[in-house]
């Protein structure tokens, strides 16, 4: 009986989990509902430090809820906030990278959202 109860507990999870979206080259960064990549100016690579991935996103987002989003979600993957941001800027350290969310302009009108990913300087 308990066993069923996790499986259950467990399938019912499953649709969240597969219903949220990651920047394009980092399957541990969530893209937040309401954001869309600008295809046109993502740059992807692996370096032999570690892999660089900058995408730009637009949605009709308030900056405070970007903010908010990825302050309250981004802890629960591993990453850590340092408590160098801005009232614009998030920035994340995980292992060997860090992650800085810059928000320039207000994304509902036209401004971007840039999620720059690198390795950490040694």
């Amino acid at each position: 009986m308990r066993a069923l109860v996790l499986v259950a507990l467990l399938l019912a999870g499953l649709p969240a989990l597969a219903a949220t979206r990651f920047l394009t080259g980092s399957e541990d960064v969530p893209l937040m509902d309401g954001l869309a990549e600008i295809a046109e100016t993502s740059t992807i690579f692996d370096a032999p430090g570690g892999r660089i991935v900058e995408v730009d996103a637009r949605g009709a987002v308030a900056a405070a809820d970007i903010l908010r989003y990825y302050a309250d979600s981004l802890p629960a993957l591993g990453w850590v906030a340092d408590p160098v941001g801005e009232n614009v800027s998030l920035t994340f350290r995980r292992g060997a990278e860090i992650l800085v969310i810059t928000i320039m302009g207000e994304p509902g009108a036209g401004g971007v959202v840039r999620f720059n990913l690198r390795p950490r300087a040694s």
